[in-house]
């Protein structure tokens, strides 16, 4: 019991020192376009298409090889050894690699344009929820006045029926539409939360 106490104590007060910070439609958008996992690796393909692209227009590096043999070993007479260099350069045919740059840039701006679509989903995504929250919060706003307001009639209706000038009806009418918009709230409640 005292683990319970202790726990509930704990995420209470934890609960309390983290403020919720309201956030702005385009702090909304820089977030998710600066924090965006996926939107974050489309980019970097895009980039390494970009390098492989300009990559493969460059010429091919030379190859230099160098062997050196020295077998004089013990026989006095065998001559010293030798020195051996090689320099290799393979030679493509340019349009080879004109093709295959122009076919690296087309991909870049391919997987550039999955970016923008994605960064559009994103926007749509956003503004969807954003409306949404502002529809839900004026729903808050009317049905805590017409609770207000019903709970107003509910009072007037019980005083009513003290008087003997009301039915009982209309007391139980006016307490089923105020327990009615007290659950619509908490499920408002609960829907904003989420």
């Amino acid at each position: 019991m005292k683990n319970i106490c202790l726990t509930l104590t704990v995420l209470l007060f934890c609960s309390s020192a983290l403020a919720v910070q309201e956030v702005t439609f385009f702090d909304a958008i820089k977030l998710a376009l600066d924090q965006n996992p996926d939107l974050g690796a489309i980019r970097m393909q895009e980039e390494s298409a970009k390098f492989k692209s300009n990559q493969a227009l460059a010429p091919n590096n030379p190859v230099i090889t160098y062997t050196r043999n020295n077998v004089s070993g013990l026989d006095p007479s065998a001559p010293d050894g030798n020195d051996t260099f090689n320099i290799g350069l393979t030679l493509n045919f340019p349009g080879k690699s004109l093709a295959q740059s122009q076919a690296l840039q087309n991909n870049a701006l391919s997987i550039h344009e999955s970016a923008l679509s994605k960064e559009v989903e994103l926007f749509i995504s956003l503004s969807n929820n954003y409306v949404a929250l502002a529809a839900n919060q004026k729903l808050r706003f009317l049905l805590k006045d017409e609770s207000q307001r019903a709970k107003e009639l509910l009072q007037l209706s019980e005083k009513k029926y003290g008087l003997g000038q009301g039915t009982q009806v209309d007391v139980l009418n006016a307490r089923v539409f105020v327990a009615n918009l007290e659950h619509d709230m908490v499920v408002l409640e609960g829907e904003l939360k989420n």
